[in-house]
């Protein structure tokens, strides 16, 4: 039997966290919760991520930010971020970073 997906949700919001969490475990995944980038650092660190769900915009890190201390930390890990203040540059600069994209 193969082990479930696991998640790892960054975001300040801790009521969209949870819900994102909670989404995810609905569907059989398995999801962990980290409150910033740093919380999210030090957790994968000690663990392999299937892939990690952050936001942009959070105080310390910011989830860009994340994404390239992620490659270094976990380069083979896919990291997709979300926010609601998106803008083309900010996707630009999440893309080189390393943030994951669709072909």
């Amino acid at each position: 039997m193969s082990r479930p997906r696991q998640i790892l949700v960054v975001d300040d919001d801790r009521a969209m966290r949870e819900m994102l969490s909670s989404l995810f475990k609905e569907r059989g995944l398995w999801a962990e919760e980290a409150a910033s980038a740093d919380a999210a650092l030090a957790l994968a660190a000690e663990q392999d991520f299937d892939v990690v769900l952050s936001d942009v915009r959070m105080p310390g890190l910011s989830g860009v930010e994340l994404v390239g201390q992620l490659r270094r930390l976990r380069p083979g890990t896919p990291v997709v971020l979300m926010t609601a203040f998106g803008s083309i540059d900010s996707a630009v600069e999440a893309m080189r970073s390393g943030a994951f994209r669709l072909p």
